[in-house]
């Protein structure tokens, strides 16, 4: 399992979500753009109105998350699962 990010440069969300998953040592795959065609058409492709758009991948198949604080919810909830303290 790992995440598929779409992000946009300076963005402080998308730098958030990044740090996340480096903390919690995830694997991801980092799509980064700052042309303004492309944010636009991806913001329209992944109906997610907001940077970063996440999504969980097995390889195969992909869903999405949605962004920074739903990835936040989304690992906490798995920590949860997993018996592991998620708090700092």
């Amino acid at each position: 399992m790992y995440f598929v990010l779409f992000t946009k440069k300076d963005c402080h969300h998308c730098v958030e979500a990044l740090d996340v998953l480096m903390r919690g040592h995830r694997s991801y795959v980092l799509h980064e753009t700052d042309d303004l065609d492309r944010l636009a058409e991806l913001k329209e492709e992944h109906e997610w109105p907001t940077f970063p758009i996440v999504y969980i991948s097995n390889g195969q198949r992909r869903r999405l998350i949605g962004g920074c604080a739903e990835l936040k919810q989304f690992l906490a909830k798995d920590m949860v699962q997993k018996g592991l303290d998620f708090s700092e």
